[in-house]
């Protein structure tokens, strides 16, 4: 009953949520995700090169929680976001976009000296970093998966591996 209550609350939530829906293209009358909102807000803002060093908080007296705690950041909130490690046991950073062909599109501050001062620091921590991939458009998520799936996997391998961040990746098409 709580999971329904739940995908009740969601779906409300995405009604009610303005520019919910795509207005033209092949994905007209999708509901979009508060995320795939927000990801198109930003995504076109200019984006600052700028190396900073991220303000990480973590209590080496602090036990791990016992559970998987996910903590989440987006590439124009990390500037300004304060990194509680000892509270989290997995960093998701959001995000690579994937293009409908199989490629990765911009990764922001992914392989920039702030993301390996906070994965060192996560590292140290016991925290493990990960990096969300994400399509918010059916007709490019269908790309992916039937005709570009050999060249999707290759781009992430590629890019995880070029990386030397933690050999894993969230794919994320949440449409």
């Amino acid at each position: 009953m709580n999971r329904l209550l739940l995908a009740v609350f969601s779906l409300l939530v995405m009604l009610a949520t303005p520019n919910a829906r795509a207005t033209s293209g092949d994905d007209a009358w999708v509901l979009r995700s508060p995320m795939a909102i927000e990801w198109e807000r930003h995504s076109l803002l200019p984006f600052d090169r700028t190396p900073f060093h991220p303000t990480v908080r973590a209590s080496t007296a602090a036990a791990k929680p016992p559970v998987t705690v996910l903590g989440y950041v987006t590439h124009w909130t990390l500037p300004n976001t304060t990194f509680h490690l000892d509270q989290m046991t997995v960093l998701a950073y959001f995000s690579a976009p994937m293009n409908p062909d199989g490629t990765l599109g911009e990764t922001y501050h992914w392989n920039t000296s702030t993301m390996d001062e906070l994965i060192t620091q996560a590292h140290e921590n016991g925290v493990k970093v990960v990096l969300t991939i994400t399509n918010f458009s059916p007709a490019g998520i269908s790309s992916i998966l039937n005709e570009n799936k050999a060249t999707a996997i290759a781009s992430i391998v590629d890019h995880v591996v070029e990386s030397t961040r933690d050999a894993q990746a969230v794919v994320q098409t949440a449409a």
